[in-house]
C-alpha cells in the first residue's frame, strides 16, 4: 500500500505542475493494485488517471522477450547431468579466485548468507530454497543483484498452488535479477513455461507468473546476456586494457580468464564472431580512441585465430564458417587481435 500511495502522490505532483505524462503498464488502469490491501485508498488515483490520460491498449500477439537466440543458462530437468553442468560452469567462472567459500552481504544491519561465491569474479551460488523458502524479499534480492553480476539459482522445483509463498518470492527474485540486468544460471525441474502447474491460486500471482516465465525466457537469450555483461565493463576494461596503451605485454592467465568470462556472453565456452566483434570494438576504443571496426575487420581478424592463415585473405575469411574460438585459442590469439587493431584498423575514425 505504501508504494501505491507514493505513486499516487507522484502523479498528482506531476499533473499539478502541468506536465504531460506518458506511462506504460502491464495492467489497464482499472486493474492497477489489483486485490491490494486497502485498495480503496488507491481507487481515486485510478479514476483521475483515466480522466487525465488517454489509455491505449497495445494488444500485440507477439511477446518479444521470447524471440532471442537461446543460450545454455537454463538447465532442466534436475539430475546429475544438469548439476554437473552448473558446477562446471561455476568453476569456470571463478577459476581465477581460489576462495569460493561462503560469503556474506551486509544489508541495513542484517547479513545475507551466500553459500558459495567470489567477490573477485562477481559470481554467487544459491539454491532455490536459500532464496525462496526463507523469509526474504525484494530488498534482499536487489542487494544480491547489486553485489554479484552473475548468480546461480539451482534446484528450482515445479511449483503448485500449495507453495504460493515460494511462488511470490520467486516472482520477486526474477523481477529483481531481470531489472538489474544480472546474468542468471538456473537448474530447474521443469522448463520455464511448466514451472507452475495446476489451476487456481490468487489471480494477481498467476498474472505475475506469466510475466516471470516471459522474463526467464528472455534471460536465456544471447541478447540479454550481452546486455547484462555490460555491467562489468568499467572494471574489466580498467584492469585488463589499461596496460595495452603502454606496450605489447601479454595477458596473464588470470587476465585472459577474466576477459574470456566477460566476452563469452552466452557462457557456452566458445567465443562467436559477434562476441569477438564486441571485444574488437572495445580494443579499438582503447587503442585509437574511436570505433572504426567493420565487418570485414572482424572476419579477417577472427580467421587469424580460428585457423592458420594461408596468405589468401579471401579464402582465409571463408574457412571454417561459424566456428567459434575456444579458450586456448583466445589466450594464444589475443595478441593477434591487439596487433591487428593497432596496425590494420585506421585510426582516423
Amino acid at each position: 500500500i505504501a508504494d501505491a500511495l507514493v505513486m499516487r502522490r507522484l502523479f498528482d505532483s506531476l499533473w499539478e505542475q502541468g506536465l504531460v505524462v506518458f506511462a506504460t503498464s502491464n495492467r489497464p488502469p482499472d486493474d492497477l493494485y489489483y486485490n491490494g490491501i486497502q485498495r480503496e485508498l488507491f481507487v481515486p488515483f485510478i479514476d483521475e488517471c483515466k480522466e487525465r490520460n488517454e489509455v491505449h491498449h497495445l494488444l500485440s500477439p507477439t511477446d518479444y522477450r521470447l524471440m532471442g537466440t537461446k543460450a545454455a543458462t537454463y538447465m532442466s530437468p534436475l539430475n546429475d547431468t544438469t548439476q554437473k553442468q552448473a558446477e562446471d560452469l561455476f568453476h569456470r567462472l571463478t577459476v581465477t579466485d581460489p576462495d569460493t567459500s561462503p560469503k556474506t552481504v551486509e544489508l541495513n544491519g542484517r547479513t545475507l548468507k551466500v553459500p558459495m561465491g567470489s567477490f573477485r569474479n562477481g559470481v554467487a551460488w544459491f539454491t532455490f530454497a536459500d532464496l525462496c523458502a526463507m523469509p526474504k524479499g525484494a530488498e534482499d534480492f536487489i542487494a544480491i543483484a547489486d553485489t554479484f553480476p552473475t548468480v546461480f539459482v539451482v534446484d528450482v522445483p515445479t511449483l503448485t498452488r500449495n507453495e504460493m509463498n515460494q511462488v511470490r518470492r520467486f516472482i520477486t527474485l526474477v523481477d529483481a535479477l531481470y531489472e538489474s540486468r544480472t546474468k542468471v544460471v538456473f537448474t530447474a525441474q521443469s522448463y520455464a513455461h511448466e514451472l507452475f502447474v495446476g489451476d487456481g491460486g490468487p489471480e494477481d500471482e498467476l498474472f505475475a507468473f506469466d510475466r516471470t516465465v516471459s522474463r526467464l525466457t528472455e534471460m536465456q537469450s544471447l541478447e540479454y546476456l550481452e546486455m547484462a555483461g555490460r555491467r562489468e565493463e568499467p572494471t574489466i576494461k580498467g584492469n585488463m586494457f589499461a596496460s595495452l596503451r603502454q606496450g605489447d605485454r601479454k595477458l596473464t592467465d588470470e587476465e585472459a580468464q577474466d576477459l574470456w568470462n566477460f566476452y563469452d556472453a552466452d557462457l557456452n565456452n566458445e567465443m562467436t564472431v559477434l562476441e569477438a566483434e564486441l571485444l574488437m570494438r572495445d580494443l579499438c576504443q582503447i587503442v585509437h580512441g574511436c570505433d572504426c571496426i567493420t565487418e570485414d575487420h572482424v572476419t579477417e581478424a577472427f580467421s587469424r585465430i580460428t585457423h592458420s592463415p594461408t596468405g589468401n585473405k579471401e579464402r582465409d575469411a571463408r574457412a571454417e564458417p561459424g566456428r567459434g574460438i575456444n579458450r586456448s585459442e583466445f589466450r594464444e590469439g589475443f595478441g593477434h587481435l591487439v596487433e591487428y587493431v593497432r596496425k590494420e584498423v585506421p585510426a582516423n575514425c
